[in-house]
């Protein structure tokens, strides 16, 4: 039987009335009628049935109109309910972003010192600890523990890029030595054998 077919309202209605025509409202007319002819009864039951009628209809409207009030409030209290989520999502994404930008704004001031001629390294200060640590996981710098505390430096390929640095110093006295080696096989035995010697009148003294 369908939810919403005629015969399933026939039974919300007609249960509903019938019991009103055989409840409280039909025992005056039951008692009355001992007393009043048969065409007043008629009247008295037709009235009856009348008003059962309204009653019984207004029954069945209320309590699907209070049913449908329930749901139109759970709704209601869903929508809401989502809706401050989605806020709540948006404000966290919001406030990511903004950490996001900060973040980069302060790796770009930090770099830009960095890549002055003559720096070696940045020191951090306590307030940007949070920043530093940032850029640390995402490898935009390295760091270096010092006196004064945790202090930034470039990456190493970067360092070594950079004409006059320590790193590309070591890294083209690397090339020198391997060129070398390569093009005269004699070579590295001669600078062990220097090695050695220089070790030894080293320790003779």
């Amino acid at each position: 039987m369908s939810e919403t077919g005629f015969w399933r309202f026939l039974r919300s209605f007609g249960t509903d009335w019938l019991s009103a025509m055989s409840g409280g409202l039909s025992v005056p007319l039951t008692v009355a009628a001992v007393f009043i002819p048969g065409t007043a009864y008629k009247i008295g039951l037709a009235t009856l049935a009348v008003i059962a009628f309204m009653g019984s209809s207004y029954r069945v409207w209320r309590n699907e109109r209070r049913r449908a009030v329930e749901a139109e409030r759970r709704l209601t209290a869903g929508a809401e309910a989502q809706a401050e989520l989605a806020k709540a999502q948006h404000d966290l994404l919001k406030r990511a972003e903004d950490e996001e930008q900060g973040h980069q704004r302060w790796v770009g001031g930090v770099l830009t010192q960095l890549r002055t001629p003559g720096a070696e390294l940045v020191h951090v200060v306590p307030g940007d600890l949070l920043h530093a640590q940032w850029v640390l996981a995402r490898g935009y710098v390295e760091g270096r523990s010092t006196s004064r505390g945790l202090a930034l430096v470039l990456p190493l390929a970067e360092r070594c890029q950079i004409p006059g640095s320590p790193e590309a110093k070591m890294l083209e006295a690397r090339r020198t030595i391997l060129t070398t080696c390569a093009e005269h096989p004699g070579t590295w035995s001669t600078w062990e054998r220097n090695d050695g010697v220089a070790a030894a009148r080293r320790g003779a003294f």
